[in-house]
């Protein structure tokens, strides 16, 4: 795997986030999804390279975007850094807490009752204390929740999705920072 060619094509996903700098929601909606392709090529190739060195039936299991993205992620950044970048940058921690208490508050709801388009309030309930407790998991499965509402269009273009979508950029930053680390830990 040509990790330097996944780097470049990052990077250049990372520099268009950047050119969106208003806080209108367009913008808003556009520097999200553009740092996610970022964070979509580390996690694809990261997981790829982790699959390959464990045990076959286990790397079975670790398959699919989803799990790709969340928890395969959460294991190879390591909560560990995750704090250490928090500590770096205290707007990571006030991200987390803002998102808990939206969705504690039920301003928003990330997850819908299978089948129906009803909150699924014990789902957010849990989301919002790992959030609230900093969990690098509940990090990456907020952010890919909110991906796949806005993707497939289960949330309206509203003005009130830019209080959500402002600390989710922020998340998502300092996770696509922390995913160069760890593809560049799983090509070694």
């Amino acid at each position: 795997m040509d990790t330097y060619a996944i780097e470049r094509f990052c990077e250049r996903w990372i520099v268009k986030a950047d050119a969106y700098r208003s806080n209108n929601l367009e913008d808003l909606f556009d520097r999200f999804f553009t740092l996610f392709v970022a964070y979509n090529r580390f996690y694809s190739a990261a997981a790829e390279l982790h699959r390959a060195t464990i045990d076959p039936r286990q790397a079975q299991l670790l398959q699919g975007d989803r799990r790709e993205a969340t928890s395969v992620m959460a294991r190879l950044i390591r909560q560990s850094r995750f704090a250490d970048a928090m500590n770096g940058n205290s707007s990571i921690a006030v991200a987390c807490q803002d998102i808990s208490t939206m969705l504690q508050e039920r301003r928003f709801f990330l997850h819908s009752v299978r089948g129906t388009k009803e909150p699924d309030r014990a789902r957010d309930a849990k989301l919002a204390d790992g959030l609230r407790k900093h969990s690098l998991l509940s990090v990456l499965e907020c952010l890919y929740q909110i991906r796949c509402n806005i993707f497939h269009g289960e949330k309206e273009f509203a003005p009130q999705q830019a209080e959500l979508l402002a600390p989710a950029i922020i998340l998502l930053a300092a996770i696509v920072s922390l995913s160069r680390g760890a593809l560049y830990d799983a090509a070694c």
